[in-house]
């Protein structure tokens, strides 16, 4: 095998002009229906590692209001295969690396410990990069950088027959008062998930907006959530986890962790009569329809905007 380590005689190079060599061998993958996966190694200087590193794995950003992300690096010619996860050793392996000088500087001065020095480090590191399936968000869509997740059913109430009821097809009416029936009330559970935040963002905006609008409901159809109608979705809460980074603490990296953050969301969806009706309507049995119930005028759950607790949506 012939790997030529002289880093100006490279043809290859990131979108950052890091210079990188292809090992023999490389690229491998695999492709299965939707998903796919692959493999590289590079040649890199040693030197180069954490640019490399924070190319594909660029830090978080605020934008005015918001915060966003870098784009991952991405597999050559494939952009729909991002960088999941990059190992790296010395090369050749039978020299330690020091790519985070971390050993002794030697004095410049003493060509003996400078020569001993450079003997002792090989300047190049072989990286194993693998990729996998998935997508980068958009800096003009700061909504891109969420997950979502959905999951449907119902709930069962009792709503027993009126006066007025009658059996189909005949048409008889039924005498027996209050004839025990079930139906369903279609109701779906969200989870919209940040999967980083920086914490300094989060505590000083996000909290503020989050807290503020729990227990309400959506005065506005949230396009986040598939267009659900106003007054169907009731925002339930949130679950948030701080985070430890290999960036803390490294020159030039924010100190604090980045919060994990996962709000849920109830959907009541109940189509009657061509109207939309949501969480503030409760089934009447005596009179056998949903009908709002008011105090002092005032509905059940209070509406509010819920599409300010999404990024574009922050004040």
């Amino acid at each position: 095998m012939s790997i030529n380590v002289d880093p100006s005689e490279w043809k290859l190079q990131t979108a950052n002009g890091i210079p990188y060599k292809l090992f023999e061998g490389s690229p491998t993958g695999s492709f299965e229906e939707e998903n796919a996966v692959a493999q590289e190694e590079y040649i890199i200087r040693a030197s180069d590692l954490f640019s490399f590193v924070t190319e594909s794995f660029p830090p978080m950003f605020t934008v005015d209001s918001s915060f966003s992300f870098g784009n991952k690096r991405t597999f050559p010619g494939l952009n729909t295969l991002l960088t999941r996860r990059i190992s790296y050793e010395p090369f050749p392996s039978v020299f330690p690396s020091d790519p985070f000088g971390s050993a002794p500087e030697p004095d410049p001065g003493d060509p003996v410990a400078v020569a001993k020095a450079a003997a002792t480090y090989t300047n190049f590191l072989k990286l194993t990069i693998e990729y996998g399936t998935g997508k980068n968000g958009s800096d003009t869509d700061p909504n891109s950088f969420v997950e979502i997740s959905a999951d449907a059913g119902g709930e069962f109430i009792g709503a027993p027959t009126g006066k007025e009821a009658t059996w189909y097809p005949n048409g008889d009416a039924v005498e027996q008062v209050n004839l025990p029936r079930t139906i369903i009330i279609p109701e779906t559970d969200w989870t919209v998930r940040w999967g980083q935040i920086p914490r300094a963002f989060f505590t000083a905006t996000f909290i503020v907006i989050i807290r503020s609008r729990m227990g309400k409901v959506n005065s506005a159809a949230m396009p986040l959530l598939m267009g659900a109608a106003p007054g169907t979705i009731l925002y339930m809460g949130y679950s948030m986890r701080e985070q430890l980074s290999w960036r803390t603490g490294l020159t030039g990296q924010p100190l604090e962790a980045p919060v994990e953050l996962e709000m849920r969301f109830s959907e009541k969806h109940l189509a009657v009569g061509g109207e939309i009706l949501g969480h503030n309507h409760f089934y009447r049995k005596d009179a056998g329809e949903f009908q709002e119930i008011r105090i002092d005028g005032k509905k059940t759950y209070e509406e509010t905007d819920l599409n300010a607790l999404f990024p574009s949506g922050f004040k």
